[in-house]
């Protein structure tokens, strides 16, 4: 007798099933090569298959590959794990080998790098500092030739001395600076700005009058006999005495090369009493 399960056919001898009836046993065991499975079965195995099958794909791609980089290595290529640290291995040798071949080390080349960079920053450092202080002494030229000009344009014409002289005599008892705005103003004893009853800043022309009037024997005495700027006093010829305290207020020591210089020259002008 013949079964036909789902289109396929399996042979029972005709006594086993007489056998069987006759026994009433409640099965009969058939030997076949014919696999049969439950519908759950069935899905179960269909999906183990495909994973063995994504198993086995993957697999033979790792080891196409491995075997395309040409690392040798028995059974590496059956894992993930096993084929990334071989591949990574054999990169890290690559690597090594490249920078021997070139006689590089990373830390050297690393450390060149920063050598070069902090010579770059000291290089700019410096030329900063160096154009700060370039600027700081043209504006201090630009400056000290402006309080100069402006204490020139005050001297009168009828100094003793000639008129660099009485410039450097200025200069050593009027102090002056320049603002923001290129204003040139005076500088009190107490180091603050010389400024008028209503607060303005003192011009240059009224603190260079005041300097003559306290030292008028820098002046030639005029036909009239007055003081002040246009004026040495009523005195006549400056005495001794009188020219060693003017040096000695100007910082020229008695017998000094700038008190012999000027006492010459006063005495070949006349104006002084020997």
């Amino acid at each position: 007798m013949k079964l036909n399960i789902n289109g396929n056919v399996i042979e029972i001898a005709d006594e086993e099933i007489t056998k069987a009836i006759t026994e009433k046993k409640e099965s009969i065991e058939i030997k076949s090569d014919l696999v049969i499975r439950s519908s759950a079965d069935e899905t179960t195995f269909a999906e183990n298959k495909r994973k063995e099958g994504i198993s086995v794909g993957a697999e033979i791609g790792r080891k196409e590959l491995i075997k395309g980089l040409g690392i040798d290595g028995e059974g590496i290529h059956k894992s993930d794990e096993s084929s990334i640290k071989a591949i990574k291995s054999f990169s890290e040798g690559l690597v090594s080998k490249a920078l021997e071949d070139a006689k590089i080390e990373p830390n050297t080349k690393i450390a060149e790098k920063d050598k070069d960079i902090l010579t770059l920053k000291g290089t700019i450092e410096t030329l900063t500092n160096q154009n700060r202080d370039l600027n700081d002494t043209f504006k201090s030229f630009k400056n000290t030739q402006l309080i100069t000009s402006s204490l020139s344009n005050e001297i009168p014409d009828n100094v003793l001395l000639p008129k660099n002289d009485t410039l450097t005599l200025m200069q050593s008892k009027i102090k002056l600076d320049v603002d923001e705005n290129g204003n040139v103003f005076g500088i009190g004893k107490d180091g603050q700005p010389l400024k008028d009853a209503n607060l303005n800043l003192l011009p240059v022309k009224d603190i260079a009058a005041a300097f003559f009037n306290e030292n008028n024997q820098l002046l030639k005495v005029s036909s009239g006999g007055a003081g002040g700027v246009d004026s040495a006093g009523s005195g006549g010829k400056q005495s001794i005495d009188d020219f060693t305290k003017e040096m000695k207020e100007a910082g020229n020591s008695a017998n000094g090369p700038e008190f012999n210089r000027i006492i010459q020259e006063r005495m070949k002008a006349g104006t002084i009493d020997i």
